[in-house]
């Protein structure tokens, strides 16, 4: 029996129409860890995002673009339709297939109160209803679930954090008594390793441990963490004011905490990060309201932490260069294909003793499968790099100190003068925004044109956001703010470190993308922010028309090249060192 006729036989013995199933786990992560992926198990569905709908004689997959052709594979177009993943797709679709008095159950540890919220009102809407769940079904029907992942703790140094644990409360907890919050519930894992100055292995590629926490506004903190986790010389280690709390009694020490105390005011979350079931609970207990103050505290580096991500740029920028010098002498020896060269490119960062893991799974892509921005590589997807004439590489790794995510795209034979024209408008609007000077308060919505505008004035631009934000030693895509058409208030602030990757997608045929990390840093000019490129690897001169380039382009891209010479030359074997010496003079030739 297949496992979703199993959940549906459970929905008929409990009497429910339907249950809800997103990829999300309990800390509503981006990467969810193997115990977690019960969308995976109930429709085999392996992408890292996805929602779905059972019904006791139906069920539908709602997935994105990047997304539709590994979705069609794995499930069982008999059981399960695969659908598109637009916004309130799933409370939308609910609304064609329930009837009146009918009952959808939804685990409400695994969604956002939003989410919860959209799904009731559309439901209410045709006289169904929500149900929320206690336990979860799959966890029980799910007899071989990989244990939840509880490895220990590590303590995060000063040398790489910049800043004590009780500097970052006190600094939290001044924003939190300045909206008149009484504490703050740390839901999201990277919030709370930033916080407490820790970090973990609980998730894959991103170093954080699954935990929650309840910090008060005088710096006092609730850490909901289990004992064994952590050593006796650990815990002397961590600054003063932080209790450990059993984790299994969240709920009830949230509710006799707020009974017995004196705490007055309700209590910050971060809406996006913060389950249903804790919302609703904080919301009846004391009130709760939303905050991003500690989500813009780690944001926004301190000398120390933009150090650290300079140096793991370094440290980066030398595996991408040997890899980038092997890969163009192996093309011509080997049959390659995307899956060997996502393994060829860890194994060269992992090189290095400092390298600490991926910071996401390598996107590897050949041909028409680049032109799918954000294509995960399958064993049945997998296609022979040699085959096409362009190749996409997204890729990144986790160091003490800092996270790293560079795209390169890299022509493999001739390209036509269509691809190269593409790619230099792409350049160019890299570039602008590279070299971008802005007042302070601008948001990232505000300049995301100037990395479109080339591409705009021949018809064509790209469907994903131009930058996002990205952690110190943590999370690969952080917010609040990012670099998108999306009219995000959260302006760009002096120290966050932002994605740079505009890029040009031609369905079935080829994609492009160029991303380097920039800081977020104080300009000359009073008032004004700008950037400062700490990505440093070389771009292929295969792919760029030089009559498209003007004075300013072209002085940026002799600098950029000359740095990158200068920077890691010494540090090159000969080959190596005439691979990017021949790279370099094809920019000091322009």
């Amino acid at each position: 029996m297949q496992n979703i006729e199993k959940l549906q036989n459970w929905l008929v013995e409990k009497g429910l129409a339907g249950m809800v199933i997103y990829s999300s786990d309990e800390y509503l992560n981006e990467y969810t860890p193997p115990s977690a992926r019960r969308l995976c198990w109930a429709t085999a569905f392996s992408g890292s995002v996805g929602q779905a709908v059972i019904l006791q004689d139906k069920a539908a997959l709602f997935i994105d673009g990047r997304y539709t052709t590994q979705a069609h594979q794995q499930a069982d177009a008999e059981k399960i339709e695969v659908r598109s993943l637009g916004q309130n797709a799933v409370p939308a679709w609910l609304k064609t297939q329930v009837a009146a008095g009918q009952k959808i159950a939804v685990d409400p540890r695994l969604h956002t109160g939003a989410e919860v919220d959209a799904l009731s009102g559309a439901l209410e809407a045709c006289g169904a209803s929500l149900e929320t769940l206690d336990d979860n079904p799959v966890d029980q029907l799910w007899h071989d679930r990989p244990a939840p992942e509880r490895e220990p703790v590590e303590i995060y140094g000063l040398q790489f954090s910049g800043m004590s644990s009780e500097e970052k409360r006190r600094q939290l907890g001044e924003a939190l008594k300045d909206k008149g919050l009484s504490a703050y519930m740390v839901s999201a894992p990277e919030e709370l390793a930033w916080l407490l100055n820790v970090r973990g292995k609980d998730l894959p590629a991103t170093p954080v441990c699954q935990s929650y926490a309840l910090m008060e506004a005088g710096g006092d903190v609730y850490w909901f963490l289990d004992e064994s986790r952590i050593s006796e010389a650990q815990r002397q280690q961590l600054d003063s004011g932080i209790t450990l709390v059993d984790p299994e009694n969240v709920t009830a020490f949230l509710k006799q905490h707020f009974a017995s105390s004196k705490l007055e005011g309700a209590v910050g979350i971060n809406q996006a990060r913060t389950p249903s079931h804790l919302h609703h609970l904080l919301e009846d207990i004391a009130g709760a309201s939303h905050c991003n103050a500690l989500e813009v505290n780690k944001a926004c580096k301190n000398t120390v932490e933009l150090d650290g991500a300079r140096n793991a740029q370094h440290i980066d920028g030398i595996a991408m260069i040997k890899f980038l010098a092997w890969l163009e002498n192996a093309v011509d020896q080997f049959e390659l294909t995307e899956l060997d060269v996502a393994q060829k490119v860890t194994e060269f960062r992992s090189a290095s003793s400092a390298f600490e893991d991926i910071s996401f799974t390598p996107i590897s892509a050949s041909g028409p499968n680049a032109a799918l921005a954000h294509y995960s590589v399958t064993e049945e997807s997998n296609r022979v790099i040699n085959e096409s004439n362009m190749f996409l590489l997204d890729s990144g790794g986790q160091y003490k100190g800092g996270t790293t995510d560079i795209t390169r795209t890299l022509s493999l034979g001739t390209a036509s003068d269509f691809q190269k024209r593409c790619f230099t408008l792409v350049l160019k609007g890299h570039i602008a925004l590279a070299t971008a000077r802005f007042p302070k308060g601008t948001t990232g919505s505000q300049v995301d044109v100037l990395a479109r505008q080339y591409l705009w004035q021949e018809g064509l631009d790209y469907g994903h956001g131009t930058g996002h934000g990205v952690g110190s030693y943590l999370s690969v895509h952080e917010g609040p703010a990012s670099i998108s058409m999306r009219p995000i208030p959260e302006p760009l602030r002096a120290g966050m470190i932002m994605s740079n990757e505009p890029g040009y997608y031609l369905e079935g045929e080829f994609g492009i993308r160029i991303e380097n990390l920039v800081i977020v840093k104080e300009a000359d000019a009073e008032g004004f922010l700008e950037f400062e490129t700490i990505t440093e690897v070389p771009l292929d001169p295969g792919l760029i028309e030089p009559s498209l380039l003007s004075d300013t382009d072209i002085a940026w891209l002799k600098a950029y090249h000359q740095r990158v010479k200068n920077r890691f030359t010494e540090e090159l074997d000969a080959d190596e060192r005439r691979w990017l010496s021949q790279k370099v003079e094809f920019f000091m030739g322009l």
